[in-house]
């Protein structure tokens, strides 16, 4: 499912055109990830506009740092968590 939502949309102008493109059968459960999922896509938009954003190189340094916690001796994932635009 394809998402294009601008800020000049309502909260309930989101919720409405998100629901009218789930499957008739979508379950409430569904309903209700979909929107969530939404809504935390649209509050980290906001977080990086007020300057509350974290950088790319710092989350990797984070998700490094967990997986040697919980996986020692394990490598890591495939491409090492490197974005390519990095290279």
């Amino acid at each position: 499912m394809s998402y294009h939502y601008s800020y000049a949309m309502s909260n309930r102008e989101i919720a409405i055109d998100l629901i009218q493109k789930l499957p008739e059968n979508a379950s409430l459960y569904e309903v209700a990830r979909e929107i969530e999922f939404i809504a935390g896509v649209r509050e980290g938009f906001e977080q990086l506009e007020r300057g509350e954003g974290v950088p790319a190189e710092t989350v990797r340094d984070m998700v490094h740092s967990w997986i040697a916690k919980r996986l020692p001796g394990h490598p890591l994932p495939i491409g090492n968590l490197v974005n390519p635009q990095d290279q």
